[in-house]
């Protein structure tokens, strides 16, 4: 699919093992489905979120990822797919960003809900975040995130499809209401930037530093030093962004 573009972000958690197998596999098996050959963007990611999830439970290994991916067509129309709480924003060449994913928190009413009828709970918890107490939720008070792919430990329900697992693989799809403006950019990161920073301030600083001069590797280098080094950031900090061309 020449005339397509893929980024994702992989946030892995309990291990590197699903992460590393995401970024992997995502691309080849989106490629193969059959909704992605009839043009179905949306659907063929849900496929393919699927699949990569099936087979990485095969290995029967423990660890899970967070999977924000986004797929540019050709018209230069943005379709993403999410579980977890990496995010990814089109920040235009003026205005404020747009929110393309949700977080999965398992504070959220439908993740409880789906979580508890697989019999599982969640469990309030209170955590020294960057020198702040702040509360969290989690399922079986071990998970931060409410969907992801791997965790086999919260897919136990053998009998129950993808959708009723308490820990969820099947993604959230968000579709640019217009075809992304030329000049935009596009920014996926993980939870270590998005918890001390604000779409809003990454935004600004992409155009900003952008308009100095600098590329597109040292802009995101910044981000990641600002959210490490200067509002404390104790998490891994991954960052994807890239610019958004006239469409043929």
């Amino acid at each position: 699919y020449p005339d397509m573009a893929l980024f994702a972000v992989f946030d892995g958690h309990g291990g590197a093992g699903a992460s590393k197998f995401c970024a992997r596999k995502m691309q080849p098996v989106l490629e193969k489905t059959k909704e992605l050959k009839e043009g179905k963007v949306g659907e063929a990611l849900i496929s393919a979120y699927k699949k990569v999830d099936e087979k990485y439970m095969d290995k029967f290994e423990e660890d899970g990822t967070t999977a924000v991916v986004a797929v540019l067509s050709a018209d230069n129309t943005l379709t993403v797919a999410n579980v977890g709480d990496s995010r990814c924003y089109i920040v235009p060449p003026a205005g404020p960003p747009i929110a393309m994913s949700q977080d999965h928190k398992p504070s959220d009413p439908k993740e409880r809900k789906r979580i508890e009828e697989a019999g599982h709970e969640v469990v309030r918890d209170t955590i020294l975040q960057h020198g702040k107490r702040v509360h969290t939720h989690r399922v079986d008070g071990i998970l931060a995130v409410a969907r992801s792919i791997g965790d086999g430990n919260f897919k136990d329900s053998f009998e129950a499809p993808p959708e009723e697992q308490a820990v969820c693989c099947v993604p959230d799809i968000a579709t640019s209401e217009k075809p992304v403006e030329p000049g935009s950019f596009l920014l996926l990161a993980c939870d270590g930037l998005w918890d001390v920073v604000t779409g809003e301030e990454a935004a600004d600083m992409v155009r900003a530093r952008v308009a100095e001069g600098m590329t597109l590797d040292q802009v995101a280098e910044s981000l990641s030093t600002m959210a490490i080094d200067e509002r404390g950031s104790d998490d891994n900090v991954t960052i994807v962004l890239a610019q958004v061309g006239k469409a043929p």
